[in-house]
Order: structure tokens, then C-alpha cells, then sequence
């Protein structure tokens, strides 16, 4: 799997907050944006992991192998709510070592890392979830589906964490 290559069906989003932590590092746009995940060289253990992971399909909803559930939970509103529950990764579960915001810089890498992961599986659009509050760095997936959504279509409104949405 390859990150050098930025896809046009790719549509990434990020607010305000999100994009302020990359300009320190002289990232401003898109191809950017997957050019600087790409180059990060510094070694990143959520990235093996994913890499690492079986996806499975279970009552038409997508989970890593290892946090996979036994099957759809009426708990949560609908297949989204499912998917993003069970599919949260916090990165400093698998970075101990590393400062707040070079968790934010293995997050970005694993976050596209996971896109490309997700499009192997031909089964339509996923959504890839990034967030990141000074602290803690959580990555999530789910597939995209009509009607159901998981972040707020103005992604200004999390005003207290950066946040980056990748649909491929």
C-alpha cells in the first residue's frame, strides 16, 4: 500500500485547527496534506497495527479483527455508531514514548495509512476519522452510508480539537 499517490476520488476535510498544526511544518493544502503523511518517516506503531489488521464484515458492518463485536448492538443508533465505536484507536496506546503532537503526526500517517488499507476491500466509500486535542490523538472508520453520519457537516464546530475526515 502506497500514500504517494494522491487519488482524485479522495476528498479530505479538516477545520481550521487541524490545518494550523501543519503549517508549522509549511503543509497548507490537500496533496500536501497526503505528501507530508507519505513522507513521515518517523517510525509509527499505529501504522503496523493497521497494517497488521484483518478487516471483517460482520452483520454488514465493517471492525478491525482485533476489536471486533459479535454482531450489530441496537445500543447504538445505526451501522455507523457501531463501527465507529468499535473501531477507535487512541495512538498513544501504541506511541508511550512519543510527545502530544508527534502522536498527532503518527495519527495522520496511520489515518491515510487506514484509507488506503479500506479502498482494497472494493466495498464503496469509507469514512476515516482523525482527531487530535493537544493530547490525545484517536483514529475511527466506518463506511459511508445514506442517511447516517457521524461528524458534523461544519467541522468548525469542534472548536477544542483539530479534525480530519478522509472519504475514499
Amino acid at each position: 500500500m502506497s500514500l504517494k499517490t494522491y487519488r482524485q476520488t479522495m476528498i479530505i476535510r479538516y477545520n481550521k485547527r487541524f490545518i494550523s498544526l501543519l503549517n508549522k511544518k509549511g503543509v497548507t493544502n490537500d496533496q500536501e496534506i497526503v505528501s507530508f503523511a507519505a513522507n513521515n518517516t518517523a517510525q509509527c506503531k499505529a501504522v503496523d497495527f493497521i497494517l497488521a489488521q484483518r478487516i471483517l464484515v460482520i452483520d454488514d458492518c465493517f471492525f478491525f479483527d482485533k476489536y471486533k463485536p459479535f454482531g450489530y448492538s441496537d445500543v447504538f443508533m445505526d451501522k455507523t455508531g457501531n463501527e465507529m465505536f468499535h473501531n477507535k484507536i487512541h495512538i498513544s496506546d501504541f506511541e508511550t514514548s512519543k510527545k502530544p503532537i508527534e502522536l498527532f503526526y503518527c495519527g495522520l500517517t496511520a489515518a491515510f495509512t487506514l484509507s488506503v488499507k479500506l479502498q482494497t476491500l472494493n466495498q464503496g466509500f469509507f469514512s476515516t476519522i482523525l482527531s487530535y486535542n493537544n493530547m490525545q490523538c484517536t483514529l475511527g472508520f466506518h463506511k459511508v452510508r445514506i442517511g447516517e453520519e457521524w461528524l458534523a457537516k461544519d467541522l468548525e464546530g469542534y472548536t477544542l480539537e483539530a479534525v480530519l475526515q478522509i472519504i475514499d
